[in-house]
C-alpha cells in the first residue's frame, strides 16, 4: 500500500468516525464554527497520528514511521503535517485501531474546541510549542466545560 492509499484510508476512517458522531447529535467546533466529518478528517488527521504513534510507541508496538513537522502554513487549518518515511508503508490495520482509540478518546474529549487537539499533538513534538505564536484563533473556555488538555495524549496503559 502506498502512503496516498493509506492517508485516504485513514481520512475515511475519521470521516466516518466523525460522522457517526454528528448522527448521534455530537458537534465539532473550531473557532466558532461547526466542522463537518470531511472537515474533521481534513484539519486533524495529522493530530490524530502523532497522539496515535505516540500511543502505539508507548504500548511497544513501535512507530508507524511517520515524520511530524510544524511548518508556517496550516495544512489545511493547523500547521502540522504527517509524511511517511520513504519506503515505509504500514498496513492500514496496523495503524487503524490506534487512529480509532484516539479519536474514540482524545478527539471526542476535545470536540467542543479542536484546537486543544492540536496543541496536545504539538506539544508532544516540541514541548516549548505556543499556540500563540502558530495560531491566530484562541481557544475561549465554554461554560461548564473543563480543559482536557492535561490528559491528552497520556491515555493509561
Amino acid at each position: 500500500m502506498n502512503e496516498q492509499d493509506l492517508e485516504e484510508q485513514l481520512n475515511r476512517l475519521v470521516m466516518g468516525l466523525a460522522d457517526q458522531k454528528i448522527k448521534e447529535g455530537e458537534r465539532f467546533d473550531y473557532d466558532n464554527s461547526v466542522f463537518y466529518a470531511e472537515d474533521v478528517a481534513d484539519c486533524l488527521l495529522p493530530s490524530i497520528l502523532v497522539l496515535a504513534q505516540r500511543l502505539a510507541e508507548r504500548l511497544g508496538i513501535g512507530s508507524f514511521c511517520y515524520r511530524f513537522a510544524l511548518v508556517r502554513e496550516p495544512n489545511p487549518v493547523f500547521p502540522l503535517t504527517a509524511e511517511l518515511e520513504e519506503g515505509a508503508a504500514p498496513a492500514f490495520l496496523r495503524v487503524a485501531p490506534f487512529v480509532q482509540e484516539v479519536f474514540n478518546t482524545d478527539v471526542m474529549a476535545c470536540r467542543h474546541d479542536l484546537l486543544q487537539l492540536f496543541e496536545s499533538a504539538a506539544r508532544l513534538l516540541d514541548p516549548a510549542f505556543s499556540v500563540r505564536a502558530h495560531v491566530s484563533y484562541m481557544p475561549v473556555p465554554s461554560a461548564g466545560e473543563s480543559a482536557p488538555n492535561a490528559t491528552l495524549g497520556k491515555m493509561p496503559l
